[in-house]
């Protein structure tokens, strides 16, 4: 019966807690251990000469590339090596996860090797650096309001990953400490596996002690602009109808001038048009939809015509009760609304499949 489950432990500098968690690993039989060395300077390679020893396998970056980039590659390795591999635990290298919750993960896979589990730390006790707490809890807030995704440790590095979506993981952009929300956004939206979380340890150890290679700043932007990302192509892809929108009348009511109401005919052919690019690039890039295209298409139908008629009678109405202000300001503070209430609507209902709920990524 198939049960290889290798632990992947990407490692950037590590120091003696590594080798203690591998000592760990072995006397609980979780093995194979597969070591990423992330481009570690060369004080640490006694440690990874020392884990070689213990018969951990290390694969090398010559140059630091992020945890992406180490998971990604160990994803691969274990692919291509384990023919009987029913997935994969991930786990950090400095001491924040406890060989039983590894083993934990372990038992939770082979029992569900459909399933992708999730070790959720407790951030409500004491002791938790604030900068992890409310990490913690922004991430979970944005996840589950933007991508429909409750997990209550959205940073957790342990996870055990089925077999069936490595191949989906490895092809995901991102190197970085952003690769692992992306994962989870991947993994939820596309429906690629159930997602459950499991509760384990909570383990800080002082400011002095733990040594962490998260740039508060530069990680945390790359982190939290995967959230925004649909926005700003959302925003793109309405600019760029705008303008083909206007190219097609410009073309039309050429082609037409000297036929009667042409100037009508024009803008219609080319709202048509425009509206359809539209749609497609919002379906396919934007939000990346997984619906059916008639009953989306239906409701982009139906909103479109809403938003027109919601923007002339607002920008009327509003011009009536606020004479002394230009109509045009009147008309950009009502479009930059429904802008904004369109995007929404259509991320919510318009695009979203009728299995949606229910799928991976409810937990």
């Amino acid at each position: 019966m198939s049960s290889t489950v290798p632990i992947i432990i990407p490692a950037l500098d590590p120091d003696a807690k590594l080798l203690q968690l591998i000592d760990a690993l072995k006397e609980q039989r979780l093995v194979p251990i597969i070591i990423v060395n992330d481009g570690s300077h060369s004080a640490a390679r006694p440690i990874f000469a020392q884990a070689r020893q213990k018969g951990c396998v290390i694969l090398v970056h010559a140059e630091n590339q992020g945890k992406g980039a180490s998971l990604k590659d160990a994803f691969q390795y274990c692919l291509q090596t384990y023919p009987d591999l029913v997935g994969v635990i991930t786990a950090d290298s400095d001491g924040q996860h406890l060989p039983a919750d590894i083993a934990a993960g372990r038992l939770r896979l082979l029992a569900e090797p459909e399933v992708m589990f999730l070790g959720s730390r407790d951030f409500s006790g004491e002791g938790i650096p604030f900068k992890s707490r409310f990490g913690n809890q922004l991430t979970r807030f944005l996840m589950a309001k933007i991508w429909h995704v409750d997990i209550p440790d959205t940073q957790t590095g342990l996870r055990a990953i089925p077999k069936a979506i490595l191949p989906d993981l490895v092809k995901l952009p991102g190197d970085r400490f952003e690769y692992e929300t992306d994962m989870i956004k991947t993994v939820a939206q596309k429906h690629l596996a159930e997602i459950k979380p499991y509760k384990i340890a909570t383990v800080y150890e002082s400011k002095t002690d733990h040594a962490t290679h998260f740039r508060p700043v530069v990680d945390s932007v790359r982190i939290y602009r995967l959230f925004f990302a649909s926005f700003t192509r959302f925003i793109l892809s309405s600019c760029s109808s705008a303008v083909l929108d206007l190219l097609l009348f410009a073309v039309f009511s050429r082609l037409l001038a000297g036929f009667p109401a042409y100037v009508a005919a024009a803008t219609i052919l080319a709202r048509i048009i425009s509206a359809a690019y539209n749609y497609w690039i919002n379906y396919a890039v934007v939000f990346e939809s997984q619906a059916k295209h008639l009953a989306a298409g239906s409701k982009y139908l139906l909103l479109a015509v809403a938003i027109m008629l919601a923007s002339a009678s607002l920008t009327s109405g509003l011009h009536v009760l606020l004479p002394a202000w230009p109509l045009l300001l009147v008309k950009m503070l009502v479009d930059g609304g429904l802008f904004l209430a369109s995007y929404l609507i259509q991320r919510k209902f318009v695009y979203v499949s009728l299995d949606h709920e229910g799928k991976g990524g409810r937990s």
